[in-house]
């Protein structure tokens, strides 16, 4: 059977199944997937799949609309079938491809008067070259009943315009159809607008981004069927919600799956909190400064198996006092948790990170844990320096960072800086009573990759001759780094769990002495350069030692 000679129904499906715009949100979708590729894993090896080296958001990255209009002109037939079914064109309102507005009314005019509609639009202008304000509020006036889903965001220089003021209060209308609700408006300078909320009318509300212009009614009886909550606290002079308001309000949820609360500053006072448990989430991310982090953290519990992504700001040191509430957490959370093969460990004087994949790797992380901090000095590191300053404040801290080490069972490729590896020479230190019997922390090791530190005078370059890192403020020169590594492959050759691969590209410096880790795999170039120049990898104690004597390039 020739393509043309298909069905109208399976035509129809395949057409419906090529345009959806507007999908339910789905928390970390691709996390059962198995395997980890990373940015510059594809480099490693030569067999390497293209599709799974692409980005996640690449690889599902497809338009609906720009889909549609292909499919309506490869025949006749088939643009006579489109043009036939309103509802399709109803769910393709995307004002980031439809810039001109006679395109914008035909797409609109196509969806009909009685089909479902779904719009979409990122950094719109507002109220400048205002074709998409115009169009989005006159869908809130003349079609409110109609929209199923709407997520568009504005790029405001001033406050709504005098003809929208009115139009705006629609909202409160009721909103039988509606399932996705964001309309937000990011102004350039702080305007006062009218916040309006949806009323207790909408029986089909799943998905909800609360902001300023759009708050989340805590109380409202819609809350408890939503299944997707984001709440952005930019842009209120004071905090819409204390921490008390969110715990009761969030105290049963049973569908809720995503949850992400941004700048809410959910500030710990002096009183007891009755913590609320949210087993049912998929995602929960944070994203405020440090000590609002970890109280929204100590507070909510969820499940080991929901993602977990937290932003945390710090504007200058963090006191033992919020450490140590941190501490005690990664001890009772983080620990349970089952990690992705890969960890990625990444400590700067002006942000550490703690992730088991990045953003777009595959699959998803589970774990995403970053400290940024805003005003860095460079002269006081006493203040700013998580590695050599601030974790000395409170011993804890490092102490949990290796405790978690220790417990990465299932870990294939570790990726840390020069600053974060002495926590794993620490983590690989046994007692001296059991020293023969416990096995190495990370008994799956197989990879070791040293990254970029911040700072370096040429972008991946580590110059391992002398480098300040670790929490004691050591020097890290060569010889230490190779010394640090044998004490760490020891134990791991006598329980038969070697490390097999040590990624250094970028790197340059002696490293003659790890020719006593016999098997070890020393890489120092790109794949790409390993061919070209026929060097770059070195096999420890076949011979060429000399070969480790890795001089910059």
């Amino acid at each position: 059977m020739s393509i043309s000679s298909l069905p109208n129904e399976i035509l129809l499906h395949i057409f419906d199944c090529n345009t959806i715009m507007a999908r339910p949100f789905e928390a970390n979708a691709n996390s059962g997937r198995e395997g980890t590729q990373t940015e510059d894993d594809s480099r490693l090896t030569h067999n390497i799949r293209p599709a799974s080296s692409l980005s996640w958001s690449a690889r599902r990255g497809k338009i609906p609309l720009v889909a549609a209009l292909r499919l309506s002109r490869v025949c006749q037939r088939w643009r006579k079938i489109l043009l036939s079914v309103p509802s399709i064109w109803g769910r393709l309102l995307d004002l980031n491809v439809l810039k001109h507005p006679d395109l914008l009314e035909e797409i609109y005019r196509r969806a009909g008067t009685s089909s479902l509609l779904a719009v979409k639009g990122e950094n719109l202008p507002y109220p400048s070259r205002s074709t998409w304000g115009e169009f989005l509020f006159r869908l809130i006036q003349d079609d409110w009943a109609r929209l199923q889903w709407i997520d568009v965001t504005f790029d405001a220089e001033y406050g709504l315009q005098a003809r929208h003021e009115e139009i705006w209060m629609k909202i409160k209308n009721p909103a039988p159809n509606l399932w996705h609700f964001a309309i937000k408006f990011y102004w350039r300078y702080r305007v006062d607008i009218p916040p309006m909320v949806l009323t207790d009318a909408a029986p089909a509300l799943r998905e909800f981004c609360a902001t300023v212009t759009s708050p989340l009614r805590l109380d409202a009886p819609w809350l408890q069927q939503l299944t997707y909550i984001y709440i952005d606290g930019s842009w209120y002079e004071k905090p819409p919600y204390s921490l008390p308001d969110i715990l009761n309000a969030f105290r049963d949820l049973p569908s809720l799956k995503t949850l992400r609360l941004m700048h809410l500053k959910l500030r710990e006072k002096a009183e007891v909190y009755s913590d609320v448990e949210l087993l049912s989430l998929q995602e929960f991310t944070v994203q405020d400064e440090f000590e609002n982090c970890v109280a929204a953290l100590r507070h909510i519990k969820v499940s080991p198996r929901c993602l977990l992504v937290i932003k945390a700001i710090s504007s200058y040191h963090i006191p033992p006092w919020d450490y140590r509430p941190l501490a005690t957490w990664m001890k009772d959370f983080l620990m349970g948790r089952s990690y992705n093969e890969i960890i990625h460990i990444d400590l700067q004087r002006t942000y550490a990170r703690f992730c088991d994949a990045y953003d777009d790797c595959y699959p998803a992380p589970t774990t995403s844990f970053s400290i940024d901090f805003l005003n860095y000095y460079g002269m006081n590191a006493r203040e700013v320096n998580l590695t050599k300053g601030s974790l000395q404040y409170d011993k804890e801290f490092p102490k949990a960072v290796i405790d978690l080490y220790r417990r990465l069972k299932l870990v294939k490729v570790l990726k840390t800086n020069l600053k974060g590896f002495p926590y794993l020479e620490q983590a690989s230190k046994p007692s001296e009573q059991d020293a023969d019997e416990v096995p190495p922390p990370l008994p799956k090791l197989f990879r070791l990759r040293i990254i970029s530190d911040e700072g370096d005078p040429v972008p991946g370059y580590l110059p391992l001759d002398e480098w300040e890192c670790g929490f004691d403020g050591d020097r890290f020169c060569v010889d230490r780094f190779c010394e640090a590594f044998i004490e760490i492959s020891r134990p791991r050759y006598r329980h038969r769990k070697p490390i097999k691969v040590l990624d250094i590209r970028g790197c340059h410096g002696d490293l003659t002495r790890l020719d006593i880790c016999k098997g070890l795999k020393v890489v120092w170039l790109h794949a790409e350069d390993r061919e070209r120049r026929r060097k770059g990898v070195y096999t420890c104690g076949s011979g060429r030692s000399k070969a480790l004597n890795i001089k910059y390039v």
